[in-house]
């Protein structure tokens, strides 16, 4: 376990000799970013330090009642410590005295050693006499290691291992992976997701065998969490028809990073689509998917598509005269293509025109009328 191949773990061999010394507790000022820590209605933490690591860690009886353990008392005439019903503490034989974790000076011995490891990386705990014999047998530790990995327990806890490997990207040692597992968690809690909601380690194997970094990850998250559950029905309309999205598989798309597109071009899409779901509020319809594209690479912004209901007449049809798109009317008001803005000129003088022609009529009418009537 040296510095190479655990990053930072390499205590574990020296505490085989000389004790091993458990880091500092973690303050709740060092939680995971978005964590919150909270206690439940049986005075138990949502976040508990790890056993080996002091890491801070998901508690996973949360909410769970609490186990009665076993009570004692001190008898006032032996002096004895006792339970309620007179056995002496410990003394069940039911259980052990020793578990082989402590030497008899009461310092941990390497088999508690290597339990800590095991449940550190959520292991079985079969395999400490497996690491155990091969101590014994004289096994270096790089031998170790990567009999250890070859393992079929080692290879169902951290499957996203073989995922890295049959992509082609670089190896990560278990800390990077367990780190980045607290990373993946610590966002979907920010994001307020469900608890059972993309939070296996199957799930997070994709993601590591993806090669997918906590941050971007939290974008991804986010990008979830708005287009399934915070965005307008019309964006959601817009997304469909522009991108072929299905609405009920938002999430699930943006969080999977073995999709062909990555998470940069997905967040263009969803800007686009807001962008032509604007248009429809706006004008009554949307965009093209070029127009649309044009507006978002020139980093409009989506609140600008509110400019464009004054325009909204534009679009309709008069006798002998077609109305515009509103692909013309949103990039030709914009500044985005002269062609539009020209054509979007040319229409408004056209129904002036026309508009000041019918009143100059009714005004003669009106004229004439009121001449008639003066006259008679």
């Amino acid at each position: 376990w040296n510095e190479i191949i655990y990053g930072g773990r390499d205590e574990v061999l020296s505490g085989w000799q000389g004790g091993y010394q458990m880091p500092a507790p973690p303050s709740e000022d060092d939680l995971p970013e978005g964590a919150e820590q909270a206690t439940d209605q049986y005075g138990q933490k949502r976040w508990i330090p790890d056993s080996y690591t002091n890491r801070w860690t998901p508690n996973p009886n949360f909410g769970t009642p609490v186990q009665e353990s076993e009570t004692v008392v001190t008898d006032p005439v032996t002096g004895e410590t006792v339970t309620p019903e007179g056995t002496p503490a410990g003394t069940s034989p039911t259980v052990a005295t020793s578990d082989g974790l402590t030497n008899a000076d009461g310092e941990e011995s390497a088999k508690g050693i290597l339990t800590r490891l095991i449940k550190a990386y959520g292991l079985p705990l079969s395999l400490v006499d497996f690491m155990s014999d091969e101590i014994i047998e004289g096994t270096s530790e790089i031998g170790i290691i990567q009999k250890l990995r070859e393992r079929e327990e080692y290879k169902t806890r951290f499957p996203g291992m073989a995922k890295r490997a049959a992509a082609g990207f670089n190896a990560i040692n278990e800390t990077t992976y367990l780190e980045l597992e607290d990373g993946y968690r610590a966002a979907l809690i920010a994001a307020k997701l469900p608890a059972t909601f993309y939070d296996t380690e199957a799930d997070f194997a994709e993601l590591i065998g993806g090669d997918v970094s906590a941050p971007e990850f939290q974008r991804r998250v986010n990008l979830a969490y708005e287009a399934a559950g915070a965005a307008d029905p019309e964006t959601l309309n817009q997304l469909e028809e522009l991108y072929g999205v299905d609405q009920s598989k938002l999430a699930a798309i943006y969080l999977d990073p073995t999709r062909a597109k990555d998470i940069v071009q997905h967040e263009r899409e969803f800007r686009t689509a807001q962008m032509s779901a604007g248009v429809v509020r706006a004008l009554g319809s949307g965009l093209s998917k070029t127009a649309a594209e044009r507006l978002e690479k020139a980093a409009v912004r989506t609140s600008d598509m509110a400019k464009l209901a004054g325009s909204r007449g534009l679009t309709s049809s008069l006798l002998g005269e077609s109305g515009l798109t509103t692909d013309q009317i949103a990039l030709g008001t914009l500044g985005m293509d002269s062609g539009s803005t020209q054509q979007i000129e040319s229409t408004i003088e056209n129904r002036r025109a026309r508009l000041a022609g019918r009143s100059g009529m009714y005004a003669d009418s009106t004229g004439i009328r009121g001449l008639g009537a003066t006259g008679t």
